[in-house]
């Protein structure tokens, strides 16, 4: 049982999403290792290798070494880690999204620019989430379209563009820094 290839990665959300109490979620991707060697002296004909490949003797007889002393201790840290992952994505933890001074929790709902809480229909709440989770990036108005209504999108822009409208009301009301911008021709982003 020579080379056997394994790669094992956990992967979670940076950027998007942010904890209620301020703390960023982790975010890793990690492979363990490329290729373990399972290897075990008695795998290899040792006269052969003695012959002909004398420099391959060494680094065999490490593989056999880690195999039996380290692999153990590391597929049971990888383990723990993965056990302590599943048991952390189970907690009903609020995820926050977050341009500037605007924020949006998933879990509640609440929308706030600063201090202020926004009123927001559900309509409008899908498209800002939308845009939230883009920004600083550009949405398309097909991608709002297609988020709000699937495939049954109306014929005229005017149903969204009122929402927009709406929206931008309600984020830049007050003379506070713009965040909501139109990228004419295409969508819009917020940043």
């Amino acid at each position: 049982m020579a080379a056997t290839g394994v790669a094992l990665s956990a992967t979670a959300t940076r950027g998007e999403t942010t904890k209620a109490a301020a703390s960023e979620s982790s975010s890793f991707s990690f492979p363990l290792l490329g290729d373990l060697h399972f290897d075990k002296l008695e795998h290899h004909d040792m006269a052969w290798l003695d012959e002909k490949k004398k420099g391959d003797l060494g680094q065999i007889r490490n593989y056999s070494r880690i195999t039996a002393e380290i692999m153990p201790q590391l597929f049971a840290a990888v383990k723990a880690t993965v056990v302590d992952l599943n048991r952390a994505a189970e907690t009903n933890v609020p995820f926050v999204l977050q341009v500037g001074d605007l924020t949006f929790d998933l879990s509640t709902l609440i929308v706030r620019r600063a201090e202020r809480i926004l009123s927001l229909a559900p309509t409008a709440m899908r498209i800002l989430e939308q845009l939230m989770r883009a920004s600083p990036g550009v949405v398309t108005r097909e991608q709002i379209e297609r988020t709000v209504w699937g495939n049954d999108a109306p014929e005229s822009d005017a149903a969204l563009r009122g929402h927009i409208f709406t929206i931008r009301n309600a984020v830049d009301a007050n003379g506070e820094i713009k965040l909501l911008h139109t990228v004419h021709g295409i969508g819009y982003r917020l940043a």
